[in-house]
């Protein structure tokens, strides 16, 4: 399983907690979370969710509170907008709520009416692959990689897969193969 899918090949879980320096595209870093009830990351599998949790969990010094037993309920990888329920139960025991989500923000919307809401569309974000290429040294075009989040959404892990298919290529010239050769289902 390849890094951008978060576990190294024995299946340990890689990472901040493997002390790996955390692309702060989104720059959470820079932003204050006092009195945000629900931070939320919109996204397909591969697109930075989880990570973007850890980072909070672990560096953000809004979340010193959790770390020192403060109320906060994590939900990963919640599939549909019909798992909203659980977000609201755990904002109604008056907890800070943070969530990796595979359904679009705007089903959110209406949480906004009674609490403070930050969401984030991963998928929505060629620059961070971008990022993530340059990291890598792997030359690309910025019309390549637009394709590659049209088709594919601004996700690690098949940007991964596109590469380890094709080794040394650049990310063009390997993204164009694949379209025509392979598939991820």
């Amino acid at each position: 399983m390849s890094r951008a899918q978060g576990k190294n090949p024995d299946g340990r879980r890689e990472g901040l907690e493997a002390g790996e320096r955390f692309d702060d595209y989104l720059g959470l870093a820079s932003r204050s979370l006092a009195g945000v009830d629900l931070v939320s990351f919109h996204g397909r599998s591969g697109s930075g969710k989880s990570t973007a949790i850890e980072y909070l969990l672990a560096r953000h010094p809004d979340m010193e509170g959790h770390r020192s037993g403060a109320r906060v309920t994590v939900f990963d990888d919640l599939l549909g907008p019909r798992e909203i329920g659980r977000i609201v139960r755990a904002l109604g025991r008056g907890q800070r709520v943070l969530a990796a989500c595979h359904f679009d923000r705007r089903w959110l919307g209406v949480l906004r009416l009674r609490w403070r809401v930050l969401a984030f569309d991963l998928d929505a974000m060629p620059a961070k692959i971008e990022r993530w290429l340059d990291a890598r040294g792997i030359d690309y075009t910025p019309r390549a990689v637009e394709r590659f989040c049209r088709v594919y959404g601004a996700n690690y892990a098949d940007a991964a897969i596109i590469l380890e298919r094709f080794p040394g290529a650049s990310f063009d010239r390997a993204l164009s193969r694949f379209l025509r050769e392979c598939r991820i289902e």
